[in-house]
Parts: structure tokens; C-alpha cells; sequence
């Protein structure tokens, strides 16, 4: 509901929503442009309770991404490479982004 709402103290994350529920607009009325075979439509769901705010838990060790990110921003450098980790698979991404040109 974050998406129609504003509710206090949540601005960033009502921002997010928001943003969201917009796209879904947006790809509905750009699909139906060209097609009535394929749209697109949000879930608007209310308050649900997750855990999200110890999803932490659930993080495996490798896949720390947050943290790297803020290291970088606190040390002013370019983002880390997402592919530092498997760079066959960065190098078969571009291989195939190279082709569909």
C-alpha cells in the first residue's frame, strides 16, 4: 500500500513503492500499444509481516553485496566489480550484450 499511501516516517521506502506502482503504469499502457496479449498489473498488499529487518540472518557470507557497496562509497571509489567473483560469467554477459548489437 506503500505505493498509494504515505505513511509517517517512511519517506525512502514509500519513495520506492511508489516508483514501483509508476513502472507498472507506465509497462501497462507502453504494452498495450503494441498488444493486447501481454500486460502488466501491481499487487498493492497492506502491512505484512516479514522479518525483513533481520534478513541479515539470511545473507549468505558470500554474498555480502551491501557491505562491499558501502565501502566503496566510504572510500570514494568506483563500484566493485560484480563479476569479481565469476568473471565467466561477466564475460559471457557482455559477450552476449555485444551480440544483440
Amino acid at each position: 500500500m506503500a505505493g498509494l499511501v504515505n505513511r509517517p516516517n517512511m519517506g525512502v521506502y514509500n519513495v520506492s513503492k511508489h516508483a514501483g506502482v509508476s513502472l507498472s503504469k507506465a509497462l501497462h499502457q507502453d504494452l498495450r500499444l503494441v498488444t493486447e496479449q501481454v500486460t502488466a498489473s501491481v499487487l498493492c498488499s497492506d502491512c505484512v509481516t516479514t522479518g525483513i529487518t533481520h534478513s541479515q540472518r539470511n545473507r549468505p557470507a558470500a554474498l555480502a553485496a551491501v557491505q562491499t557497496r558501502l565501502e566503496d562509497v566510504l572510500q570514494v571509489r568506483n563500484p566493485t566489480d560484480p563479476f569479481a567473483n565469476g568473471p565467466e560469467i561477466g564475460a559471457g554477459l557482455r559477450a552476449a550484450l555485444c551480440a544483440a548489437d
